[in-house]
Protein backbone atom coordinates (compact mmCIF):
# COMPACT_ATOMS: atom_id res chain seq x y z
CA UNK A 1 0.00 0.00 0.00
CA UNK A 2 1.22 3.77 -0.74
CA UNK A 3 0.21 6.76 0.66
CA UNK A 4 -0.06 10.02 -1.16
CA UNK A 5 -1.68 13.59 -0.74
CA UNK A 6 -3.20 15.64 -3.60
CA UNK A 7 -5.05 19.00 -3.13
CA UNK A 8 -8.22 19.66 -5.75
CA UNK A 9 -7.23 23.69 -5.98
CA UNK A 10 -10.76 25.66 -7.17
CA UNK A 11 -10.28 29.34 -8.28
CA UNK A 12 -13.13 32.32 -8.15
CA UNK A 13 -14.72 30.36 -11.44
CA UNK A 14 -14.74 27.42 -9.98
CA UNK A 15 -12.27 26.07 -12.43
CA UNK A 16 -9.24 23.21 -11.29
CA UNK A 17 -5.64 23.71 -11.42
CA UNK A 18 -3.97 20.84 -12.97
CA UNK A 19 -0.73 20.00 -13.78
CA UNK A 20 0.73 18.09 -16.39
CA UNK A 21 2.66 15.62 -15.61
CA UNK A 22 6.99 15.22 -17.06
CA UNK A 23 6.65 12.73 -19.54
CA UNK A 24 9.32 10.68 -17.41
CA UNK A 25 9.15 7.08 -17.87
CA UNK A 26 9.35 5.33 -14.33
CA UNK A 27 7.22 8.16 -13.09
CA UNK A 28 3.63 7.28 -12.02
CA UNK A 29 1.41 9.05 -14.65
CA UNK A 30 3.74 10.40 -17.17
CA UNK A 31 2.33 12.95 -19.56
CA UNK A 32 -1.11 12.92 -17.41
CA UNK A 33 -2.75 15.83 -16.61
CA UNK A 34 -3.44 15.25 -12.40
CA UNK A 35 -4.17 17.52 -9.46
CA UNK A 36 -1.17 19.02 -7.17
CA UNK A 37 0.69 16.42 -4.63
CA UNK A 38 2.75 13.67 -4.29
CA UNK A 39 3.81 10.94 -2.27
CA UNK A 40 4.00 11.23 1.47
CA UNK A 41 7.63 11.18 3.17
CA UNK A 42 8.16 8.41 6.47
CA UNK A 43 6.85 10.69 9.22
CA UNK A 44 4.77 13.58 7.76
CA UNK A 45 1.05 14.10 8.75
CA UNK A 46 -0.78 14.45 5.08
CA UNK A 47 -1.58 17.85 6.38
CA UNK A 48 2.37 18.34 6.57
CA UNK A 49 2.47 16.59 3.16
CA UNK A 50 0.35 18.55 1.48
CA UNK A 51 1.47 21.78 2.56
CA UNK A 52 5.25 20.53 1.69
CA UNK A 53 4.21 19.36 -1.87
CA UNK A 54 2.55 22.68 -2.90
CA UNK A 55 5.70 24.72 -1.57
CA UNK A 56 7.75 22.19 -3.68
CA UNK A 57 5.85 22.15 -7.17
CA UNK A 58 4.36 26.10 -7.22
CA UNK A 59 4.65 29.56 -6.05
CA UNK A 60 0.86 30.39 -5.39
CA UNK A 61 -0.49 31.05 -2.53
CA UNK A 62 -3.57 28.56 -1.63
CA UNK A 63 -6.09 29.98 1.26
CA UNK A 64 -8.87 27.66 2.75
CA UNK A 65 -7.26 24.05 2.78
CA UNK A 66 -9.61 21.49 4.15
CA UNK A 67 -9.20 17.68 3.67
CA UNK A 68 -12.18 16.19 2.56
CA UNK A 69 -12.85 12.23 1.81
CA UNK A 70 -9.72 9.92 1.25
CA UNK A 71 -9.46 8.18 -2.12
CA UNK A 72 -8.82 4.09 -2.66
CA UNK A 73 -7.18 3.37 -5.32
CA UNK A 74 -6.96 -0.23 -6.65
CA UNK A 75 -3.35 -0.59 -8.04
CA UNK A 76 -4.44 -3.53 -10.03
CA UNK A 77 -7.43 -1.92 -11.96
CA UNK A 78 -5.29 1.35 -12.56
CA UNK A 79 -1.93 -0.29 -13.74
CA UNK A 80 0.02 0.87 -10.48
CA UNK A 81 2.37 -1.46 -8.57
CA UNK A 82 0.28 -1.07 -5.67
CA UNK A 83 -2.76 0.05 -3.92
CA UNK A 84 -3.29 3.48 -2.94
CA UNK A 85 -4.59 5.97 -0.28
CA UNK A 86 -4.77 9.05 -1.32
CA UNK A 87 -5.59 11.96 1.27
CA UNK A 88 -7.61 14.65 -0.21
CA UNK A 89 -7.70 18.10 0.10
CA UNK A 90 -9.52 21.12 -1.48
CA UNK A 91 -7.95 24.57 -1.59
CA UNK A 92 -8.54 28.40 -3.75
CA UNK A 93 -6.40 29.88 -5.31
CA UNK A 94 -6.78 33.32 -6.94
CA UNK A 95 -4.15 33.57 -9.37
CA UNK A 96 -4.02 33.86 -13.25
CA UNK A 97 -2.00 30.84 -15.11
CA UNK A 98 0.62 33.40 -15.64
CA UNK A 99 0.84 34.46 -12.32
CA UNK A 100 2.22 30.74 -11.05
CA UNK A 101 5.29 29.57 -11.12
CA UNK A 102 5.68 25.85 -11.83
CA UNK A 103 8.66 24.01 -10.21
CA UNK A 104 7.79 20.42 -11.31
CA UNK A 105 5.36 19.19 -14.71
CA UNK A 106 5.51 20.74 -17.60
CA UNK A 107 2.26 22.81 -17.24
CA UNK A 108 -0.54 24.49 -14.99
CA UNK A 109 -3.86 24.84 -16.57
CA UNK A 110 -7.39 25.24 -15.09
CA UNK A 111 -10.42 23.33 -16.64
CA UNK A 112 -14.21 23.34 -15.64
CA UNK A 113 -15.31 19.93 -14.63
CA UNK A 114 -16.94 18.98 -17.79
CA UNK A 115 -13.67 19.24 -19.58
CA UNK A 116 -12.07 16.19 -17.17
CA UNK A 117 -13.63 13.43 -19.31
CA UNK A 118 -12.04 15.10 -22.18
CA UNK A 119 -8.36 15.46 -21.26
CA UNK A 120 -5.70 12.85 -20.12
CA UNK A 121 -6.82 12.66 -16.46
CA UNK A 122 -7.32 9.53 -14.26
CA UNK A 123 -10.96 8.76 -14.28
CA UNK A 124 -10.66 8.04 -10.68
CA UNK A 125 -10.10 11.84 -9.94
CA UNK A 126 -12.83 12.50 -12.61
CA UNK A 127 -15.45 10.45 -10.30
CA UNK A 128 -14.20 11.44 -7.23
CA UNK A 129 -14.32 15.41 -8.22
CA UNK A 130 -18.55 14.58 -9.44
CA UNK A 131 -19.07 12.68 -6.61
CA UNK A 132 -17.78 15.36 -3.98
CA UNK A 133 -18.41 18.08 -5.93
CA UNK A 134 -20.09 19.88 -2.92
CA UNK A 135 -17.00 19.94 -0.68
CA UNK A 136 -14.96 20.86 -3.42
CA UNK A 137 -16.86 23.84 -4.58
CA UNK A 138 -18.18 25.00 -1.61
CA UNK A 139 -18.33 28.87 -1.62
Amino acid sequence: MKYSVKIVLVNPESKLLLQLRDNIPGIVDPGRWDFIGGAMEKGETAQQSIRRELKEEISSEVEDIAQIPELYVNGREEKYDDDHIVFMFRGSIRDAIRQIRLYEGQEVRYFGITDLRSINFPRFYTEYVNKYKGMIFKK
